[in-house]
């Protein structure tokens, strides 16, 4: 899980990004908060709470400061990102292979890094240059 951590970070973020990692679904919320380059020092942690049945959810977007949740404290817009959730692909191809279809005939292009998040495929795109004006 470390080596997913570790791509997961470099991928989407810069190594002094802010990074909020929110625990559900198991018990109380746990939240859990690292600057990225140490994102996969939490690999054992997040293991741990997953066994006992929380799902594990990264914000994708730099925050302001430690502990700061919420739209209003995203500190700018590094990555895009869209949840395909229960998708049902039919035709004998897979999830991956149906998104990445609508995505193509969509015009935009191959997501950065997608994931398999156990309810369907989370896609994300890495900008070339971050927007800084999150009302934009």
């Amino acid at each position: 899980m470390r080596n997913q951590l570790d791509q997961f970070q470099s991928l989407l973020f810069e190594p002094d990004d802010i990074v909020g990692v929110r625990c559900f679904g198991g018990g109380p919320v746990v939240e859990k908060w690292v600057r990225a380059q140490k994102l996969s020092n939490l690999a054992d942690d997040l293991q741990a709470l997953n066994k006992r049945g929380y799902n594990i959810f990264a914000g994708v977007n730099p925050r302001k400061d430690f502990r700061l949740s919420g739209d209003k404290n995203v500190l700018l817009a590094r990555n895009l990102f869209c949840d395909f959730d229960h998708i049902e692909p039919g035709d004998g191809c897979g999830m991956l292979e149906f998104i990445e279809m609508d995505i193509f005939c969509a015009g935009l292009p191959r997501p950065t890094l997608a994931i398999q998040s156990g309810h369907g495929i989370h896609t994300y795109w890495r900008l070339d240059e971050p927007i800084k004006d999150i009302a934009q």
